[in-house]
């Protein structure tokens, strides 16, 4: 029988799985379906702008009554978006499998990782919070770019088709986590405590203590955006110049590098020691600005997809360390409500970021992430000097 952890970790990465079907051609999709790469853009800040109002109230019912619960009906939600996508044919219906995929999304948020970390120390209260993390995140990326792989080929075969499968797999999904195991251990101290903003400001400000802690603050923040930010527009970035002939094939591929690139984030992070972090930091820093000239000098798919496998290896490697000493410092009772709260400012960055990084995209092309990327990179040299 599964240990509560590990079927912890095997719904959550079948629920990344699943989303994956779609991952490597949901903008491709959109846009052979009449809609702009700007109109993609504002998608995904209406995406945002959702998940910024309900993100904490969600987020505070999963650490009052059930973060099982909350997951069980995040996937529901996710496979009402897929079913949404897969009959969609104009703005108004993406944008409605949007606000499903946003609330799927603002439910998971903060909720997942806290019962994952709630349910993995139970088992063994000596494990760090980087390994927990760096154990989950190396399986679901690996099968989130098998599934990908997948996905592209039966679209390319089936089209349409492919979709309406996708959400009745999530709804199986769905049915497996209504046997996850109970978090009722975890709240029966906490049912009696009352939310305030106070708590909760108590609960950031212990997280965020100091100069490391603001560092964190910002290395989290910086790290989600650049990431949210090349996850949204890879396939464009990717997919220029391909023929529409098989380009779903193709960005599948390409897709199914970069999830086997942050799964190698995984296994770097489980089992590199917290000494060597800065080291390897720099490393793949280098090679990250080596891959970005090869890209702009060779232009082609193969360059570009070298390039996004680099970029995305680092931004990780960056995310998980940073990410796990932030849950690892964060209340108990308060964790999913807390994360979400971080998640939240995430989101507002990205309301008010993504469109226009949208635009910038198709003006200049890829061009500006590279002296972005080198304006946020002192941030992250800053945090890795103290050995973090």
């Amino acid at each position: 029988m599964l240990k509560s952890s590990a079927a912890v970790r095997f719904t959550g990465i079948m629920y990344s799985g699943v989303r994956m079907l779609i991952g490597a051609y949901s903008v491709i999709y959109m846009l052979q379906n009449g809609l702009s790469v700007s109109q993609v853009g504002l998608l995904k800040t209406f995406q945002g702008i959702i998940i910024v109002f309900l993100d904490i109230p969600l987020s505070y019912f999963s650490d009052r009554y059930s973060r099982k619960f909350s997951i069980s009906v995040s996937i529901l939600f996710s496979s009402a978006w897929l079913l949404t996508m897969a009959v969609a044919d104009n703005f108004w219906f993406f944008m409605l499998a949007e606000l499903f995929n946003a609330l799927s999304l603002g439910m998971m948020s903060g909720t997942f990782d806290s019962y994952l970390y709630d349910h993995s120390k139970n088992e063994n209260n000596n494990i760090s919070s980087q390994k927990i993390f760096s154990l989950y995140y190396k399986y679901q990326f690996m099968f989130m770019g098998v599934t990908s792989l997948i996905g592209a080929t039966a679209y390319f075969y089936i089209g349409k088709s492919s979709i309406f499968i996708s959400s009745l797999l999530m709804f199986i999904v769905f049915l497996i986590s209504t046997f996850l195991p109970s978090d009722r251990q975890f709240k029966s101290e906490e049912k009696s405590k009352f939310f305030s903003f106070t708590m909760l400001c108590n609960s950031i400000r212990q997280v965020f203590a100091g100069r490391t802690g603001l560092l964190t603050l910002f290395t989290v923040i910086i790290s989600s955006f650049f990431l949210q930010s090349l996850i949204q527009y890879w396939q464009v970035i990717a997919g220029q110049d391909l023929p529409e002939d098989g380009q779903a094939i193709i960005l599948g591929i390409v897709f199914f590098l970069i999830m086997l690139a942050q799964s190698a984030t995984g296994f770097v992070t489980e089992t590199l020691p917290s000494s060597s972090n800065a080291k390897f930091h720099f490393i793949f820093f280098l090679l990250v600005v080596i891959s970005s000239v090869s890209s702009l000098y060779f232009n082609n798919i193969y360059m570009s997809a070298f390039f996004l496998c680099i970029i995305f290896f680092y931004i990780n490697f960056v995310q998980i360390i940073s990410y796990a000493r932030m849950v690892s410092h964060t209340e108990s009772s308060l964790r999913s409500v807390t994360l979400s709260t971080i998640a939240t400012v995430n989101k507002i960055v990205m309301f008010v970021m993504i469109a226009p990084f949208g635009f910038l995209l198709q003006t200049y092309n890829w061009l500006f992430i590279i002296p972005a990327f080198l304006i946020i990179t002192p941030l992250f040299f800053l945090y890795f000097r103290g050995g973090r």
